[in-house]
């Protein structure tokens, strides 16, 4: 199904290429859940720079088709993040000759905030 050369997907160069690795992450979680005995009906992350969600919607054009794909918005620009989701999205796309929907695309708004990657102590 999916088919990675040479070290691409250890140490990414590029977004798109990246992309491209997450987009093989789908394959495996199709794997693990089908021993699990379950499919799932979506898969929550959250979302900011695009690279992770874009992968995944991609893969899931292939593997887990009836697995939505949401992104929890953390920058609190959504807009911008479904952009970029959609432009890494289709260049993973074109690079995996599958077909691409940006109806996919779904990125949930108003949970980010400004502690959201400062460290901190757990509480």
């Amino acid at each position: 199904m999916f088919r990675t050369h040479g070290s691409a997907c250890a140490a990414p160069r590029r977004r798109r290429i990246g992309a491209v690795c997450y987009a093989t992450t789908i394959a495996e979680i199709e794997v693990q859940a089908a021993q699990a005995g379950f499919a799932p009906s979506a898969i929550v992350h959250r979302t900011g720079s695009a690279g992770t969600q874009a992968g995944l919607v991609a893969g899931a054009a292939l593997a887990l088709t009836d697995t939505a794909i949401v992104g929890i918005d953390i920058d609190a620009e959504p807009a911008r993040v479904r952009a970029d989701i959609v432009a890494l999205a289709r260049a993973a796309s074109a690079l995996l000759d599958i077909a691409f929907d940006k109806t996919q695309v779904e990125v949930v708004a108003g949970h980010a905030s400004p502690a959201c990657r400062m460290p901190h102590e757990a509480r």
